[in-house]
């Protein structure tokens, strides 16, 4: 998969479409580059996951993040571990804060995403075992989750 923002803000991918990772509601390939409509204009996008087990995270020009793709661990951060169906994008609940950056990692199927916000607080969620998450237990979070600095 690949993914870029033009720079009118628009959204677009290319490459396999395994569990709706490129945004296409058939899973289909994108032989060339088109567009994905996210409702808006994006600021920024992180492509994740490795074998089939891809997804995708938007930061959106007005500071929400929408997520789509592979959902193992809670990464998608929808309350559990669905993975998206077709023409799903799941808008991530951040509370009443802007997001200003997002980034990922992940091993495998083991995948974790982390928000900063405009206040300066880091949010994380997903795979949480072996204190892969910096927050304070080793459980999967599937929504947002505090950093304990």
């Amino acid at each position: 998969r690949a993914a870029i923002k033009r720079t009118d803000g628009t959204f677009w991918m290319a490459g396999a479409g395994n569990y709706y990772a490129n945004g296409n509601a058939t899973g289909a390939v994108y032989s060339n580059f088109t567009q994905v409509d996210l409702g808006g204009p994006i600021n920024k996008c992180v492509l994740s996951g490795t074998g089939s087990y891809n997804w995708t995270a938007v930061l959106m020009a007005d500071g929400t993040v929408k997520t789509f793709g592979y959902n193992g661990n809670g990464v998608l951060m929808t309350g559990d571990a669905t993975s998206s169906a077709p023409n799903v994008v799941n808008t991530v609940p951040t509370g009443n804060g802007t997001v200003v950056d997002i980034c990922a990692w992940n091993q495998s199927s083991e995948q974790s995403i982390a928000f900063l916000m405009s206040d300066g607080q880091l949010l994380v969620g997903g795979y949480a075992a072996s204190s892969s998450l910096p927050e304070d237990d080793d459980e999967n979070s599937y929504v947002p989750m505090p950093v304990i600095f």
